[in-house]
């Protein structure tokens, strides 16, 4: 009896997430975002992280299964970078969040399992000024 109270308390959390606050219809930046690279899917969350008593906010991008992405990390990185500033011009509270990633998802199904890889790219909001 006590482990499972243990177990529950590390896992219950009070920390906060901030979530965007968006200037126009979510799924209008969803759209925008396919369309950089003809992406199959395009997805945004925010998350909190605590690491001692440091608490911060992330906000996320993730694009999966762009067609004809460049090879070049730095060209990924450039789109990356435009895809969330289109994000940004579509949030109110970006200052909210302490850094901002952008992740290049490639799904691949075989039969019932699902391979893949994710590569991110890390921003700072001065990034974007």
């Amino acid at each position: 009896m006590t482990i499972a109270i243990l177990l529950t308390s590390c896992f219950k959390s009070d920390l906060k997430y901030k979530e965007a606050k968006f200037n126009r219809e979510p799924q209008e930046v969803i759209e925008e975002l396919k369309e950089l690279h003809d992406f199959e899917n395009a997805n945004i969350k925010w998350t909190v992280s605590r690491f001692d008593q440091d608490i911060s906010h992330h906000l996320k991008v993730f694009l999966t299964n762009g067609q004809n992405l460049p090879e070049s990390d730095s060209l990924k990185n450039q789109i990356g970078k435009e895809a969330m500033q289109i994000v940004l011009n579509s949030i109110e509270n970006d200052t909210a969040y302490n850094d901002f990633v952008v992740y290049f998802i490639t799904d691949i199904k075989n039969g019932v399992v699902k391979i893949g890889s994710e590569i991110p790219f890390s921003y700072q909001l001065e990034d974007f000024k």
